[in-house]
C-alpha cells in the first residue's frame, strides 16, 4: 500500500491522525417477525467510528456487539492509547500489541471494527471505494440467503426459499439442531425438494459453537450421514473447540463442512486451516481481526487449497465490509445475506442492493464503504436496551 506523493507524505500523515474513536450499542427491532434467541425481539448491533485531525470519518462494526455490548468501551478506551495521533496507514501495516491479549478473543473483535474503520477512512482520503483499495481484481462471488432459524415450519421455510428465488440468490441457508431430530430431518427434506426444484444450493448450519450440548461424531454421525451427498455443505456441525472430530469428518468426506464464524484472530483460523478441519473457512471481518487479518487468513486458506466463504450477521455495515472483501478477492466463492434484517438498516443509507454486488458506485461523491449515516438520530432512535443481548 502506497502513500499517494512522497512530496505530500509528511502532510497527508500529519492531517490523517486519529483524533476520536468511539462506540456506540443499539437495540433494533426485525422487519422479519420470526426471530429466535433475541431478548425482547431486538437485534443489538455495536458500531465503532474513527475521526481524523483532517475531518473524515470511518465506521465499523463488531460481531460480539450481538452478545456482550457492554466490554466494548472498556476496550475501546484501552486502545485509544495506542492509536490516537497516529495515520491509518502506519497502524494497519503493524499490530496492536498487548501481551496475552491482543491476539484473539473479545480484543481482536472488538478491534476489527476499528480496523474496518481505517480502512474505510484510507478509502475516503483517497476518494475510491475500498474495494478498489484492497485489491486490482474484482469478484463475481455467490450470494446465499441465510434464513431457516432453527424454530422456523414449513411454511415459513417456504416463504424465504420463495423470496430467494426471487432475489437472484443462488443458495439458501437454513438451521437445525434445537428440535428433535425428525423433525429437523422433516424440515430439511421439505427445504432441498424446494430448492432443487428452484436450483439453489442448500447449506445447513446446526449451529453448534450455540446450542449446548452440541453434537459429536460418535453420538450424531447417523444425522451427519442423512445429509450426506444431498447439501451443499453442513456448517458448525460440532462444538469449535471440537478439533478431533471435526478432523476425522473432514478426512471421511461424509459432508463438505464450513465453519469459521466462531474463530477471531489469526491463531483460531491457523489452528483451522493448517490442520484442514473444514472444507470452506467463513471469515466475519467484523469479527477475525477486521480487513487487515482477513487478508492473511485468505492467503493461508489459498495456500491449503481450503475454499472461502464470507459470513455476515449484523446490520448493513457489516454487509458491507464483507460485500467489499469479498468484491476485491476471486477466492471468496460465497457471501452471506441474511434475511433477518433489522429495522436499523433503514437508517444506515447506502447503493447496496439486494444481490450485494458492488458494481453499482455511480455517485463519485461516495467512497470508503459508501455508506450515509447519522449517528445521532441512531442513537436516538436505537436507544441501548439493557438485557436485550441474544440467549438461548
Amino acid at each position: 500500500m502506497e502513500i499517494p506523493g512522497r512530496v505530500l507524505v509528511k502532510s497527508y500523515l500529519e492531517e490523517m491522525k486519529i483524533t476520536e474513536i468511539k462506540s456506540y450499542n443499539f437495540s433494533s427491532v426485525f422487519a422479519a417477525k420470526n426471530t429466535f434467541g433475541n431478548s425482547k425481539g431486538l437485534k443489538n448491533i455495536s458500531l465503532i467510528t474513527v475521526k481524523t485531525k483532517c475531518g473524515l470519518e470511518g465506521i465499523g462494526e463488531t460481531y460480539i456487539g450481538i452478545y456482550i455490548p457492554e466490554l466494548i468501551l472498556p476496550v475501546i478506551n484501552e486502545l485509544k492509547q495506542f492509536l490516537v495521533g497516529k495515520n491509518p496507514e502506519e497502524i494497519v501495516k503493524t499490530k496492536i500489541h498487548i501481551p496475552f491479549v491482543s491476539r484473539n478473543g473479545i480484543f481482536k473483535s472488538i478491534y476489527s471494527a476499528v480496523d474496518i474503520a481505517m480502512w474505510d477512512l484510507i478509502a475516503k482520503k483517497r476518494k475510491k471505494p475500498l474495494y478498489k483499495i484492497l485489491s486490482k481484481n474484482t469478484n463475481k462471488y455467490k450470494i446465499y440467503s441465510s434464513g431457516g432459524l432453527v424454530n422456523s415450519n414449513k411454511s415459513q421455510l417456504n416463504e424465504e426459499i420463495n423470496r430467494t428465488r426471487k432475489s437472484g440468490h443462488q443458495g439458501f441457508k437454513m438451521r437445525v439442531g434445537k428440535k428433535k431430530w425428525d423433525v429437523d430431518y422433516s424440515r430439511i427434506k421439505f427445504a432441498l425438494n424446494l430448492t432443487q426444484k428452484f436450483k439453489l444450493n442448500l447449506m445447513v448450519d446446526s449451529i453448534m459453537g450455540t446450542i449446548n450440548p452440541p453434537w459429536t461424531l460418535k453420538k450424531d454421525l447417523f444425522k451427519i450421514k442423512n445429509l450426506s451427498q444431498k447439501v451443499y455443505w453442513l456448517e458448525e456441525p460440532f462444538h469449535p473447540d471440537n478439533y478431533e472430530d471435526y478432523k476425522k469428518l473432514v478426512k471421511n468426506k461424509i459432508v463438505t463442512v464450513a465453519t469459521g464464524e466462531a474463530l477471531s484472530g489469526e491463531l483460531d483460523y491457523k489452528s483451522y486451516l493448517y490442520n484442514k478441519l473444514c472444507n470452506f473457512i467463513q471469515i466475519d471481518v467484523t469479527n477475525c481481526g477486521g480487513i487487515t487479518d482477513a487478508m492473511n487468513i485468505l492467503k493461508i486458506a489459498k495456500s491449503k487449497n481450503i475454499k472461502i466463504a464470507m459470513h455476515v450477521w449484523g446490520s448493513k455495515v457489516a454487509s458491507m465490509a464483507n460485500a467489499h472483501f469479498a468484491y476485491a478477492f476471486p477466492e471468496v466463492k460465497w457471501l452471506e445475506y441474511p434475511l433477518m434484517q433489522p429495522e436499523i438498516n433503514q437508517y444506515i443509507d447506502s447503493e447496496l442492493k439486494t444481490h450485494l454486488h458492488l458494481n453499482f458506485y455511480k455517485n463519485k461523491k461516495y467512497y470508503g464503504l459508501g455508506l450515509r449515516y447519522n449517528i445521532k438520530k441512531l442513537s436516538s432512535k436505537f436507544k441501548y436496551i439493557n438485557e436485550s443481548k441474544y440467549r438461548i
